[in-house]
């Protein structure tokens, strides 16, 4: 990075002391980060069912949602408690992949339980861990897992709920359903895919919706769908625009709202947001890239 600095800036501007003010404000900024990162892991090693670092879970069940997605529920191998973790918030795997190690972060998919962890994958077509999981990992076999983190969490309020997704961003809005139903809020849930085939969790939707009448559906499909969701569930077809995000947000606007999926999908609801009036404070995503993609 220093190097950069004095490249972009030249040596003229960027001479020995402005690059020594540099690194020493870098390692200032680098020990409150670290230390920050440390008290976090501390909590969660601390806290009942915690750990830090990896711990071994084994697989205790492989359920295909969808062609492309498929859920892991993963026990630890100790037999012991698990993190009381919040919905939203995803683990990290270490995967070994033909020599060589792999490490990436998936969003938790239920509710905690205080027994599991249930993660949902997408394969990627390039995806060297997601075909790996696919493929290669079944039921008995053990895997290595970082524990929960992520600030992409539910706010304690009583406000009416809006959750949107689009493919796999439905994971961790799963969690937060439940989370939201178990506490009596009202919610919208929006999800767009390819097609009812596509769309994972569509029958626990329905199911839910059954059950709780202050759970309204929104499903969007962009393929012709022959299949028809059933009471409780109002489906469009073709591509999402901002009309129809905007038809089927509710009409009380001081809501808490939650959206995930690619990245055109997330500006989107982020115009439509705004745009409708909910509060940029009360309107969160989990994205991983730089911010100014969605607002471009």
């Amino acid at each position: 990075m220093l190097r950069a600095i004095r490249e972009v800036l030249g040596a003229e501007v960027a001479t020995d002391e402005v690059i020594d003010a540099w690194a020493a404000a870098y390692g200032q900024l680098a020990d409150i980060l670290i230390g920050a990162e440390k008290a976090t892991y501390d909590a969660n090693a601390d806290a009942p069912g915690g750990w830090k670092g990896a711990r071994r879970f084994v697989v205790a069940a492989k359920q295909a949602e969808t062609p492309e997605i498929t859920s892991f529920t993963l026990h630890p191998e100790d037999g012991g408690a698990v993190l009381a973790y919040q919905p939203g918030q995803f683990i990290g795997l270490r995967v070994e992949v033909d020599g060589k190690e792999q490490r990436r972060n998936y969003s938790l998919s239920q509710l905690a339980d205080g027994r599991s962890l249930r993660i949902s994958v997408k394969r990627e077509a390039q995806g060297v861990v997601s075909n790996h999981l696919h493929q290669q990992v079944h039921v008995g076999d053990v895997l290595e897992v970082f524990p929960p983190a992520g600030h992409f969490t539910l706010d304690d309020t009583a406000k009416p709920l809006v959750l949107m997704g689009a493919g796999v961003g439905i994971t961790p809005l799963m969690a937060m359903l439940q989370q939201g139903l178990q506490a009596g809020r009202a919610v919208t849930f929006i999800h767009c895919a390819r097609s009812p085939e596509l769309q994972a969790f569509r029958s626990d939707l329905l199911n839910l919706a059954a059950q709780h009448p202050q759970l309204q559906l929104r499903f969007g499909y962009e393929q012709a769908a022959d299949q028809l969701p059933a009471r409780g569930a109002e489906v469009a077809q073709g591509m999402p625009d901002a009309d129809l995000l905007t038809r089927w947000l509710p009409a009380e606007r001081d809501v808490q709202a939650y959206y995930l999926g690619p990245v055109g999908f997330m500006r989107l609801a982020k115009q439509v947001l705004h745009r409708a009036g909910v509060p940029d404070a009360q309107a969160r995503c989990e994205f991983f890239g730089p911010a100014q993609t969605l607002a471009a």
